[in-house]
């Protein structure tokens, strides 16, 4: 009933979405590239989630000030307090969902407490609380490890070959593949003997190479979901024991209802341990995730990933038989529900049509042709299509004057030069997109010697 206007307002894709979930007992699943409102819906679902909490029909927040329903939101909030946690490793989206949530209910009641947390934060206090100290492995840890130099003082001519992998994708091997399900480095056989996302086949002594290396060096460190798997056996430790007092401690960490964010940043042990830490229904748990976001062409996998979830939860359950918490996160069956239950958006609001239309064009035309060659796209960045509130954008900007699209110039440097000048000047929102990374990268820095700051993309 909004208008398509409002913040409020959602497109039909969504409504639906929101619609046939709204009682459900499976945790929500999401998945869509960058556009198509996935963060935005997560606060209104949860929204949903409160009333149906509270065994009341859902009222939604009304445009302008002072609901008239206002009376039974504040009902919902004072007899059944709940606590709500928006968590996500990407910092920068902790301050835009504040933005959201407080824009979404203003002049209305909020029955909700919000926590929006990044994720990082989360296990630093969740350390404090249970008395772990975290010697944390960063980024710039792992590089200074294999820089060339370093590499080269080990005379060994595995790990030389080892080197020539970028350090970002070896990083990444490291988070996803060389780290168990328990957050645990693995024994070198135990890695050289399973997946890899970077190694081929023919390159075991490669991976034997990288293990003995990274054992070596990171002994005393941890990284993201290392520290998770050790937080998790310690709170199944304090659940299964007799320690009250540690028992209450953790609870202060626990969400009623659980949003997890770029799910695709995540792996397998901090999704366990996040699980693990909801005390809320399977129906409260929502996750959103874009399996298009690659580095080096290896797209986010949600059934690689949940299946890992699984077999966590299947083992703990062995060693924790009577675990009601392990028992009822072994229901959804990940893996399946990573098939059977994933939701995929398509229709993007925030931009123009031409721009969307050039979006899918672009990634049809590049990216799947090197991950996906023989399908034509159903879901992802590829199949994309403008929504109502796209289409009106541009009738409005028809009716001022105002350019909008995508416009193809052949063009010389000076010209080019200037014509970034004159958009840098201007109010208009705009970049520039090039056939090639080098045309690109030169044009960074021509237009850093004249101080232009401007979007230039492939």
């Amino acid at each position: 009933d909004y208008d398509v206007d409002s913040f409020h307002w959602l497109n039909e894709e969504k409504t639906n979405l929101l619609n046939d979930n709204r009682s459900s007992e499976k945790p929500l699943l999401i998945n869509g590239p960058p556009g198509v409102g996935k963060s935005h819906i997560s606060f209104i679902w949860a929204d949903q989630r409160a009333f149906k909490n509270a065994g009341a029909k859902w009222i939604p927040v009304q445009d302008g000030e002072g609901g008239k329903n206002d009376f039974i939101r504040k009902d919902v909030r004072d007899k059944n307090p709940v606590k709500a946690m928006f968590m996500t490793l990407n910092r920068n989206l902790i301050e835009q969902q504040n933005k959201r949530i407080k824009q979404y209910y203003q002049g209305s009641i909020n029955p909700l407490n919000w926590q929006t947390v990044d994720i990082e934060t989360y296990l630093q206090d969740m350390c404090k609380i249970i008395g772990i100290k975290w010697k944390k492995l960063e980024y710039s840890k792992f590089e200074e490890a294999f820089h060339e130099n370093r590499i080269k003082q080990r005379n060994n001519s595995l790990l030389n070959e080892v080197r020539k992998k970028s350090i970002p994708a070896l990083w990444l091997e490291y988070q996803v593949n060389f780290i168990d399900l328990d957050g645990v480095k693995k024994e070198t056989d135990s890695y050289r003997g399973g997946r890899s996302d970077l190694f081929t086949t023919d390159e075991k002594d490669h991976m034997e190479a990288f293990a003995k290396y990274c054992q070596s060096e990171f002994t005393k460190y941890l990284s993201i979901p290392e520290i998770a798997g050790v937080i998790s056996n310690r709170i199944l430790e304090i659940e299964n024991s007799d320690s009250r007092r540690d028992k209450e401690r953790i609870l202060t960490m626990k969400s009623d209802i659980l949003v997890l964010d770029e799910v695709q940043d995540l792996t397998s042990p901090m999704l366990s341990l996040l699980l693990l830490m909801h005390k809320g229904e399977l129906g409260s748990i929502f996750m959103c995730g874009d399996d298009e976001q690659t580095l080096l062409f290896s797209p986010f996998d949600w059934k690689n990933t949940f299946q890992k979830i699984n077999a966590f939860f299947h083992e703990k359950s062995q060693i924790y038989p009577s675990s009601w918490q392990l028992k009822r996160l072994l229901a959804p069956k990940w893996k399946s529900a990573a098939s059977d239950d994933l939701n995929n958006l398509l229709v993007v609001e925030r931009n123009v049509e031409p721009i969307v239309d050039f979006i899918a064009d672009s990634w049809n035309t590049s990216i799947s042709q090197l991950v996906r060659p023989d399908s034509e796209p159903t879901t992802g960045a590829g199949a994309v299509k403008a929504g109502k509130k796209a289409k009106n954008k541009g009738e409005v900007l028809d009716k001022t004057g105002q350019m909008y699209g995508v416009y193809q110039r052949k063009i010389d440097s000076t010209s080019l030069i200037q014509l970034c000048k004159d958009i840098s000047g201007s109010t208009q929102d705009a970049a520039v997109v090039f056939p090639d990374e080098i045309l690109r990268d030169y044009f960074y820095e021509e237009l850093a010697k004249e101080g232009i700051d401007l979007p230039l993309y492939t």
